[in-house]
Parts: structure tokens; C-alpha cells; sequence
């Protein structure tokens, strides 16, 4: 009697704890009528304990997955369905992701084998590390993705060294060499640079420190990266087009010293056309060209320095 009224009244749950807690004989079609009310009024794992308590365990399965009643569906296919608790811990997963529940998502995926969803999951729970543990499993071609992100993730953190094991976990050792070069921490790039990159790729990053150097006028830098790229020639230029003569020749000294006599004679006619004429002879003489220095004293009127300079 209490049962009819409790479903006349609305009440399905409060109905099936009568049955569930006063074992008996029911009628088949008031038991259909209670489990159709409690699933009606979502209710869903409640109607799988009903069923589950009448025995009729695989309605009580498919009650707790609609439900997500997940751990009760886990716990009752272990006994009536081991195969399927595989395919139920990764419905849980997806349902805990879906409530950006990541956190607790991981395990879930882990136990249904879901290595990369369990990846996924991590990464979202910026649980690095476990992260980073399940990724070490997976092939290294499909590997290489996860440890750039987490190296991505350790740059912004402003862990760089961590950020560089990654980077270079994931085949990325650019990335590396740029993430020290924003940090202007230019020995760890060029560290990196030196141990991982290819020949092409090496020279690329000289030039464009080089280059950048150049534009902030931080010539001994921009002369180091140009060095150590083989373009001398590019930080001989530099010097030239800045005009900063004892510089490029102290490097050609160093690194090109065959044309040593070349440089001196071109700052010799950069400085005539400035009109210094001592500094412009002392460069015409190194170069072992007194002639140029007496002819532009000739130019000039000075026959005295020009007199001078020839009886040399």
C-alpha cells in the first residue's frame, strides 16, 4: 500500500527503499513501474541499486553508467563482466575530463590503458610530472609532441633547465638555444647550440646573434657571434660601415692577417677623406704604401710632410 502511494505521490526513491529494505515477493509489473518512475526522474543510480537488489544485475550496469554511478558499475562488472571494466574506467575518465575533473581523470585513464588521454589529462591537471612519467612509455616518435609542450610549460614556469630537457627530450633543440637566448643568457644557448644543432642550423644561430647584437651596437658581442659562424668577413663589415678602424683591424690582425696591408690602406683613404693626415699616413706607411701618403700631401700643398715622408 505504501509503495502505490509513494509513486501516486511522486516519490520513486522513497518507493524502492521500501522494497530494497523489506526483502519479499513484488509484483513484477510494480517493480517495472518504480525502476520506469526512478529512471524518469533521473535517478539513475538509484534505479541500478533497485536493480541490483532484485538481482538483475545487467539493468543495474547499464542504470549506474547512465547514472555515472562509475565506481558501482566498476564494482559490479568485476564480478558479472571483468572484460568490460576496461571500457567502463575509460568512460569514467571521459566523463571526469568532461566535468574538468582532470585531476582525478588521470588514474581512470590509466587503468583503461588510455595512455594518451591519460597524457592529455595531466598535462590539463599541469601535473607535469606524472605527465611526463606515462609519456616515457610511449615510442619516441609520438613521445616528442608531450615533451615539447612540457617544455613550453617549464619556459613560462622560469624553470629553464628543466625547459631544456624537454626541448631537447622532444628533438627540439632550437627551441632550447631560443628560450636561453630570450632569457639573454647567451653561454646556455650557445652550449646548447654547440652540442645538439647541425652545421646549417649552428651557423643560422651565430648570424642571428650577430645580427641582433649588431643593431644594439654591442659590437664585441656581434663580432664574437660572427667569429665563431665563420663570417669574419660580416664583422670586418661591421667594423667598416661604423667606421671603427683600430677594431676591424685588430680582428684582421687576429683572423685574416694575409690581408693585413689591404686593411691598412683602405682606413688610410678613409681617413685622407676625413682630411686626418697624420693618422691617414701612419696607415699608407703599414701598408707599405708611402707613395699614397706622399701623394695626398701633395694634394694638399704640404710639401714639407711630403718631403718628409718620401725621404723615409
Amino acid at each position: 500500500m505504501a509503495i502505490s502511494l509513494y509513486l501516486k505521490g511522486g516519490l520513486p526513491a522513497k518507493a524502492a527503499q521500501v522494497i530494497i529494505s523489506h526483502p519479499g515477493t513484488y509484483d513484477n509489473t510494480l517493480l517495472d513501474s518504480i525502476a520506469a518512475a526512478l529512471s524518469k526522474a533521473g535517478l539513475h543510480e538509484r534505479c541500478g541499486d533497485l536493480y541490483q537488489h532484485l538481482g538483475r544485475a545487467q539493468e543495474a550496469l547499464q542504470s549506474f553508467k547512465r547514472g555515472h554511478a562509475y565506481r558501482k558499475a566498476v564494482e559490479l562488472a568485476r564480478q558479472i563482466s571483468p572484460a568490460s571494466v576496461v571500457t567502463l574506467e575509460e568512460e569514467w575518465g571521459d566523463w571526469l575530463a568532461s566535468q574538468k575533473q582532470m585531476d582525478a581523470a588521470i588514474n581512470h585513464f590509466i587503468e583503461a590503458g588510455s595512455t594518451l588521454k591519460a597524457i592529455e589529462a595531466a598535462i590539463a591537471a599541469r601535473q607535469f610530472t606524472k605527465a611526463a612519467g606515462i609519456v616515457d612509455f610511449l615510442e619516441p616518435a609520438k613521445a616528442q609532441p608531450y615533451y615539447r609542450r612540457m617544455g613550453q610549460h617549464y619556459e613560462e614556469a622560469n624553470n629553464r633547465q628543466e625547459a631544456e630537457r624537454y626541448m631537447l627530450r622532444a628533438g627540439a633543440p632550437m627551441d632550447a638555444v631560443e628560450m636561453w637566448m630570450r632569457a639573454g643568457n647567451w653561454e646556455a644557448a650557445q652550449k646548447v647550440a654547440r652540442g645538439y644543432l647541425s652545421e646549417d642550423e649552428l651557423h643560422q644561430f651565430y648570424s642571428k646573434r650577430a645580427r641582433s647584437c649588431e643593431a644594439n651596437r654591442q659590437w664585441q658581442d656581434a663580432e664574437n657571434a660572427y667569429v665563431a659562424g665563420g663570417e669574419v668577413d660580416m664583422a670586418v663589415n661591421m667594423y667598416k660601415r661604423n667606421k671603427m678602424w683600430l677594431q676591424m683591424l685588430k680582428l684582421v690582425q687576429t683572423h685574416k692577417r694575409d690581408q693585413l696591408p689591404q686593411a691598412h690602406l683602405l682606413v688610410a683613404q678613409a681617413l685622407q677623406a676625413e682630411g686626418s693626415w697624420r693618422e691617414a699616413e701612419r696607415h699608407f706607411c703599414e701598408a707599405k704604401e708611402w707613395k699614397g701618403a706622399v701623394a695626398m700631401y701633395r694634394q694638399q700643398g704640404m710639401w714639407e710632410d711630403a718631403l718628409r715622408v718620401a725621404k723615409v
